[in-house]
């Protein structure tokens, strides 16, 4: 027997939404500027600085 919240949604209805759900949260993924990270340095940390940093391009 279906718990009494599943038996007031139709499945097609649930099926539907998920797939909207799902489409409208997957265009953040399609970003138009891309990133990259750079250099990685390190270097032996210290009581003030952990040692490390990125150069950017």
């Amino acid at each position: 027997m279906k718990p009494k919240y599943l038996r007031l949604i139709p499945s097609k209805i649930l099926f539907h939404s998920l797939v909207i759900l799902l489409v409208s949260c997957s265009y953040g993924l399609f970003a138009q500027d891309a990133v990259s990270s750079g250099a990685f340095i390190t270097e032996p940390p210290t009581l003030l600085n952990l040692g490390f940093e990125w150069k950017s391009h």
